[in-house]
């Protein structure tokens, strides 16, 4: 069970939502340019370890759950005033990948106690990889943020207030690898 489901959603705004108790909380899979608004959301105690979609793929119980493939384009994706918690996988596992220009930004978020990361972001062969943290809590995860640019042009990570103890393994880990 999915709790909610963006099949080729490209422009969406999600807000002022409680996702709690499914297989997965938010699943959203985009070829193409991609654009979220992710605010004040919870999203807590999804489940479900072995959660497959009608497409055979496993949704790994994660509490929101992204990918994105560009070809060009941009994948832009804001995080703000959200808690990801009690997840049986990641809190927030998010993939973007071919994109001329991809841009995360977490602020005023809260990860806590998800089994996997609390955020795990990947951004593979893209032209300009940006990650943004301001304000961000992730705690007593297996890992708390984890940030990934690899075959990229360029790469930029900023944090700021960012607190991330008590985890597992290790409360932040960034690999950067340009092309």
């Amino acid at each position: 069970r999915v709790g909610l489901l963006g099949d080729d959603a490209a422009h969406l705004i999600i807000r002022n939502n409680v996702i709690a108790g499914n297989g997965t909380g938010v699943y959203v899979e985009r070829q193409g340019d991609f654009d979220l608004l992710f605010a004040d959301n919870v999203v807590a105690n999804n489940s479900d370890p072995h959660d497959y979609g009608a497409d055979g793929l496993d949704r790994s119980a994660n509490g929101l759950e992204i990918h994105g493939t560009g070809n060009s384009g941009t994948f832009d994706l804001t995080i703000v005033d959200s808690i990801f918690g009690g997840n049986a996988a990641s809190g927030a596992q998010i993939a973007a990948a071919a994109y001329d220009r991809s841009v995360v930004v977490v602020q005023d978020s809260a990860f806590r106690q998800n089994v996997f990361s609390g955020l795990a972001l990947s951004q593979h062969g893209i032209g300009d990889a940006q990650a943004r943290f301001a304000s961000v809590l992730a705690d007593d995860n297996g890992t708390g943020l984890f940030v990934g640019a690899t075959e990229a042009g360029t790469t930029f990570v900023s944090m700021r207030d960012v607190a991330a103890g008590g985890n597992v393994g290790f409360g932040i880990g960034i690999v950067q690898l340009e092309s």
